[in-house]
């Protein structure tokens, strides 16, 4: 089901005067935006193929921030809200991004949410105003980052066994030097195998040695790296997606051994290792995605998922079960966790973020209860969640959390068109939902606010893996995302 179509069935069954109006209202306003889409992508065209001058294209008044470009190769214009014709106008607000060079060659990119205004002209439309005064301007002399995998040895096998629809819940990474070379290695999942490549001086890698495989119908989903029996180096935790029990490898002078097996089996997605119970063993939270097991019993807050399983360690890798409570397990479709001291109480807390629905923060009692209090902490965060990172991105020593979500230009849209016809909590709630990626900043109270929207960082557009990192040196975080998505074979399914 696309997300399009989700909203759409969302808002009809909360819309007034009858679903059907409503739903026809928002199929009016998407042919309408094909249209308008049209238009732009003439606009970029022409930016693309040189001209600078779009006299005749767009009106007088609309003029991009481009005279020191002398290539435009990447130009995007999209509306995220569109308004009634009014004698033959519609105001819109449109996000727009420009990429290219100067005469020098260097970068340049400018982007911006813009007010404006199209007319129509003849059969089609033309974009007759557009704000561009708050556009964000930025140049470089070479690219930040350099793709350097092949070069340094970080290339898969091939691989020709199919793709089945589960293979996008095979992501895992992690990165630790787990020779005691001083030189970090990396662990790469790659559907139904767990690659290690050695990390060599001067940025290289040996070639990749499988570690662990699965097969059948089932395919690897996450790895951990923490240490598990206190010899000092870190030993590996892999979880297999389809009816499989969690694995433990022992680290043996930089060689892995199978060392045992946790839990019983599930749509297991990812595990988070920390000491949640504060008595220095890591522990285990096991979080679970359900996909080809059901279907979200809802899209803003689907309940048909599988709660966590959090596993005590015993610090000799033997683990023992804390079971949730009813009144606290929560039932969502979990993409992974992250633990910290979110609550300034000496301890470790477990923060699950989760795919249609809100987040979940767990907190292990000091009298063995497990308690979720994400609300009370400002937490909770509706959205698709795919990732999450910790740091302290305003330096004022207390812990940040920036939380992936997705970021639709069309969801946005529709959440902006349906106005008045469906309930108001209903439309900020969907709102909230295709609006992006959040970033919780910790308050002088414990709690915490969403600052995402003010700080600009919440267009992350269709964000899947996020990261938290000082990237220039200059003792401020950077936020680095990774988005994309798979499209609709028409322009209207996303």
């Amino acid at each position: 089901m696309t997300l399009v179509l989700s909203l759409m069935l969302t808002f009809a069954l909360a819309g007034s005067p009858t679903p059907r109006e409503v739903l026809q209202g928002i199929d009016q306003q998407e042919t309408l935006n094909l249209e308008l889409e049209a238009h732009f992508d003439q606009v970029c065209s022409a930016l693309k193929a040189g001209r600078h001058d779009l006299s005749g294209l767009v009106g007088p008044g609309v003029r991009f921030p481009i005279d020191e470009f002398v290539q435009v190769p990447s130009c995007s214009l999209r509306a995220l809200s569109v308004g009634k014709v009014v004698d033959d106008t519609i105001a819109l607000r449109v996000l727009w991004d420009l990429d290219g060079r100067d005469a020098r060659g260097a970068r340049r990119s400018v982007r911006a949410e813009s007010d404006g205004e199209v007319v129509r002209e003849g059969k089609g439309w033309k974009l007759s105003r557009l704000d561009t005064s708050n556009a964000h301007r930025v140049e470089r002399d070479a690219p930040r980052f350099v793709e350097r995998a092949a070069e340094a040895g970080l290339v898969l096998p091939q691989v020709v066994t199919p793709i089945s629809p589960a293979a996008f819940l095979s992501s895992g990474l992690a990165i630790r030097d787990v020779d005691g070379d001083g030189i970090a290695d990396v662990f790469v999942i790659d559907r139904q195998t767990l690659y290690l490549y050695r990390g060599k001086p001067g940025l290289h890698f040996a070639p990749p040695v499988a570690i662990a495989r699965t097969g059948g119908d089932t395919i690897l989903s996450g790895v951990s790296l923490g240490d598990l029996d206190g010899d000092g180096d870190p030993d590996l935790v892999l979880t297999t997606w389809r009816d499989r029990p969690v694995r433990l490898f022992r680290n043996e002078h930089g060689t892995f051994v199978e060392a045992g097996k946790v839990g019983r089996g599930g749509q297991h997605q990812g595990t988070v290792l920390s000491d949640l119970d504060g008595d220095g063993k890591l522990d285990l939270a096991v979080v679970s995605y359900p996909l080809g097991y059901a279907i979200p019993s809802s899209f803003l807050n689907a309940d048909n998922g599988d709660p966590p399983e959090l596993w005590l360690g015993n610090g000799d890798f033997t683990f023992h079960q804390l079971p949730l409570p009813a009144r606290v397990a929560k039932h969502h479709w979990s993409f992974g966790g992250v633990a910290a001291d979110f609550l300034h109480r000496g301890g470790m807390q477990l923060y699950v973020f989760n795919d249609y629905g809100v987040k979940d923060l767990y907190v292990l009692d000091r009298d063995g209860g497990v308690s979720e209090v994400s609300a009370q902490y400002g937490l909770n965060d509706p959205g698709g969640g795919m990732s999450a990172d910790l740091g302290d991105v305003d330096n004022d020593d207390r812990v940040d959390l920036y939380v992936a979500n997705m970021f639709s230009k069309a969801g946005t849209r529709i959440a902006n068109g349906v106005g008045a016809r469906v309930p108001e909590a209903t439309r900020d709630l969907v709102s909230k939902f295709v609006r992006g990626n959040t970033l919780f900043l910790g308050q002088p109270d414990g709690g915490y606010a969403d600052h995402a929207v003010d700080l600009e960082v919440h267009r992350g557009l269709w964000s899947f893996a996020s990261l938290l990192a000082d990237v220039d040196n200059d003792s401020r975080l950077e936020v680095l995302i990774a988005n994309g998505f798979i499209s609709g074979k028409k322009r209207k399914d996303l």
